[in-house]
């Protein structure tokens, strides 16, 4: 779970502006959260065009799936939920 706290560190980060003691506590967090991190780390690179056209390509075909997938377990939970009345 990600505090506003934590999401302007981990873009400080990004931007290379962060503390020696934010990224202690960076650090700390990403123990625990490495796939949230990750995502935030490629949503970033996406946004800011950073990488190989290849690698950006990929990006956006993952973030892309990952929506289309969301949207298909969505629909599906509503109609279960409709099912169940």
């Amino acid at each position: 779970m990600k505090n506003k706290k934590i999401e302007i560190i981990i873009h400080k980060f990004l931007i290379n502006t962060a503390t020696l003691d934010e990224l202690d506590i960076l650090a700390k967090w990403v123990d625990k959260n490495k796939s949230s991190f990750q995502e935030e780390v490629e949503l970033h690179h996406l946004i800011t065009g950073a990488g190989e056209e290849e690698s950006t390509e990929h990006l956006k075909k993952n973030l892309i799936s990952a929506f289309n997938h969301t949207r298909l377990v969505a629909g599906k939970v509503k109609k279960r939920n409709l099912l169940l009345r």
